[in-house]
Formats: C-alpha cells, sequence, structure tokens
C-alpha cells in the first residue's frame, strides 16, 4: 500500500494487508500521539483512497480540547481528542453522545 512506508516513518504498527486493495478494506481507525504534518498527510492518504478513517488523538494536554480537521476532508466529526487519566469515559460518549 501506498501509505505504507509513512506509517512506518511514524513508528506505527503496520498489519501486513499488502494483498488486500483499498476496496477490500472497510475502513482504518488511527490512534495518535500527536497531530502534526506528516500524521496529517497520512489521514488524507487514507481518505483519498476513498477508505472511512476514525482519528483517535490521545494527549496528555488536558486544555487541548480542538484541532485542525481539515485534513478529514470535512469529516470532522471522525476526528476525537481523547485525554489520558479519561479515554474510557471519553470513548463511552462517542458510543453514546
Amino acid at each position: 500500500r501506498a501509505a505504507a512506508p509513512l506509517m512506518i516513518a511514524l513508528g506505527a504498527k503496520v498489519i501486513d494487508n499488502s494483498r488486500m486493495t483499498a476496496a477490500e478494506t472497510s475502513g482504518i481507525i488511527c490512534i495518535l500521539l500527536d497531530w502534526d504534518e506528516k500524521r496529517q498527510t497520512l489521514i488524507k492518504k487514507l481518505i483519498g483512497m476513498g477508505l472511512p478513517v476514525l482519528v483517535l488523538l490521545v494527549t496528555d494536554k488536558p486544555d487541548l480540547t480542538t484541532a485542525d480537521t481539515s485534513p478529514l476532508a470535512g469529516h470532522a466529526g471522525n476526528f476525537h481528542i481523547l485525554h489520558c487519566g479519561n479515554i474510557q469515559a471519553e470513548l463511552d460518549r462517542l458510543k453514546h453522545p
């Protein structure tokens, strides 16, 4: 897959689905510790391949409540910030808004 070299550079764990096409992948869940340009580029590439993407940004910064979601190309609802020490409660709210 085209995104694999970028994912390796980020130190991500890559699942070997090299025999699968984007059409055979139902979606991607990205758990990120930073929202820098490299990660935003990765998300843009995945969305550009037509893949549904859910981004979970895990942070230890309690005051971080918003981020630039423009790389999600109109799917800002698929971007969530989770705070260390409160991750389970915040995940529960995703299931039951």
